[in-house]
């Protein structure tokens, strides 16, 4: 494998000479996983490849209204072997093993293309293009997509839009850039509506996310003076409102939201007994360090990790990390 990093001009020549795509999400998909992907998929298309997206789990129902996601299908239902296709394209994924492949799968593909903007990305693929700087894959994928020299289309527009307005927190962020906003802009000159698209990603929810949400605030809990808050959800909470594990997006922004909390973070009980920690923060507080040295990965201020269970193994371990790094940090300003 590579161990640079390319550009988007490196990977629009890969693309060149290649036919059969398959582009994966990653696990727990997101946004940005969704958006970057569907629009990458619809521009191969434009310019007369085959692409087929796949994801590991069932990819979430809330981008149902994204043009071609009726059209991705579950990773173990390929109609072929992950090693006879052309290229396999991940995109937002640090990892290939969060989008479900091993190194066995991988191992004979003859093109393995790794668009990501996470700063710890392993650099698995053949052709890396890494950009830790950008707000999002999406635009990278915008890059990638004019070097291809593909025209972007409204559908295409929708979908990067959504990406990146997911990845950004609907442009509040610190990853929020001038090239972000232009980005914006572009996508708005080719049709999409920011009003419904915002009330559909940021402001609508079911009422069984919404009755998991009352439990979960239930769980609150704090360490360090109030320093770090942290919630959990367990199998027993998801059963008894009726919700789903992607419901759970999201929700560790609400005890990030309390005015003294510098660190905070939300244990998933998973169906399979490990344990989902996803971290957030305020201030310079660096939860990419922490979920990296559990075995995760991220950006400074948005991180995660899986670890075994039960949870409360699980929260010893990433309140250990948590209080360590806060001692470093030291007091609030």
């Amino acid at each position: 494998m590579s161990q640079g990093s390319h550009s988007a001009a490196d990977v629009a020549r890969a693309i060149q000479g290649r036919h059969n795509f398959l582009l994966v999400l990653h696990e727990f998909a997101d946004g940005d996983s969704v958006g970057s992907n569907l629009a990458m998929g619809r521009a191969l298309r434009e310019a007369s490849k085959h692409a087929t997206i796949a994801s590991p789990a069932h990819a979430p129902g809330r981008y149902s209204f994204l043009p071609g996601f009726e059209a991705i299908t579950d990773l173990s239902r390929l109609p072929q072997r992950v090693a006879d296709y052309d290229c396999v394209l991940l995109i937002d994924c640090s990892d290939a093993r969060r989008a479900g492949l091993q190194p066995d799968d991988l191992d004979r593909v003859p093109l393995i293309i790794n668009i990501d903007h996470h700063p710890s990305n392993t650099l698995f693929g053949h052709v890396n293009y890494v950009d830790a700087h950008g707000s999002s894959a999406a635009e990278q994928v915008r890059r990638v997509i004019a070097g291809m020299g593909v025209p972007l289309d409204r559908e295409m527009a929708l979908c990067l839009y959504v990406a990146v307005s997911t990845d950004t927190g609907g442009f509040r962020f610190d990853n929020t850039t001038a090239e972000t906003h232009l980005l914006a802009a572009e996508l708005l000159g080719l049709g999409v509506e920011p009003g419904p698209v915002g009330e559909i990603i940021h402001d609508t929810r079911t009422l069984s996310s919404l009755r998991l949400l009352e439990k979960m605030l239930g769980t609150l809990s704090f360490a360090m003076g109030g320093r770090i808050a942290w919630v959990t959800v367990t199998r027993k909470m998801l059963e008894e409102c009726g919700a789903t594990d992607d419901e759970v997006e999201g929700l560790v922004s609400y005890p990030r939201m309390i005015d003294f909390v510098d660190l905070c973070f939300l244990l998933q009980e998973m169906p399979d007994g490990l344990v989902r920690v996803a971290f957030r923060s305020k201030r310079d507080i660096d939860v990419g360090a922490i979920a990296e040295s559990l075995g995760g990965g991220g950006h400074r201020k948005a991180a995660g990790c899986i670890l075994p269970g039960p949870v409360d193994e699980a929260l010893s371990r990433v309140l250990a990390k948590s209080n360590k790094t806060l001692d470093r940090a030291g007091g609030c300003p």
